[in-house]
Parts: structure tokens; sequence; C-alpha cells
């Protein structure tokens, strides 16, 4: 997979392109109310689509992980939680970037 960054894609169920950049994972198609997630991680601050894990936006240069300090496992910049302790992750962190 190249390191494109999407900003739509097709609903699965009608075809119906979706604006990313206005939704977070979970999509709502606007067409046929289809729900789904997006497989990959939305930026939280120009909410451009990655498809690929990557440390920072391509688009705005945004952090895109954070490490967590209890167990220092990597997490996406948008999670509240460590994804692999569930220790909430430092919200003031978050604010700053």
């Amino acid at each position: 997979m190249n390191n494109e960054i999407l900003q739509e894609v097709s609903c699965p169920n009608c075809q119906n392109p979706i604006d990313v950049r206005a939704h977070g994972v979970h999509i709502t198609c606007d067409a046929c109310s289809s729900h789904f997630i997006l497989n990959g991680h939305m930026c939280p601050q120009c909410h451009s689509y990655h498809r690929e894990e990557k440390s920072f936006c391509a688009h705005c240069g945004a952090a895109l992980t954070r490490v967590c300090l209890r167990c220092k496992s990597s997490n996406w910049a948008g999670e509240e939680f460590c994804a692999h302790c569930g220790e909430p992750l430092d919200i003031f962190e978050l604010l700053s970037l």
C-alpha cells in the first residue's frame, strides 16, 4: 500500500461518495444510511484518513500516535485510553498537539 491520504471513500453498499473528513472512524452513509467502520485512522487535527500506521499526518504534520505513560505502548492520537493496558491517556498532551 502506498502513502495515499484518503479524503473520500465509497459506501460499500451503494457506492455513494462519503467525505471521511466530516466523520470519525464510524461512518454513516447519507444516501442509504449504512453504518460501517473505517480500517485505518483519522488525523485528529485535519481529519485526513490514513490507511497505514504513521507517526505524523502526511497532510498537516500533526502527531498521529501517543505513548502510554504506564506501559509505553503506542496508541493513536485520538484515543482516550491505552489499547494495551486501558490506562487513561493524558488529555493535556492531546490538547497541546
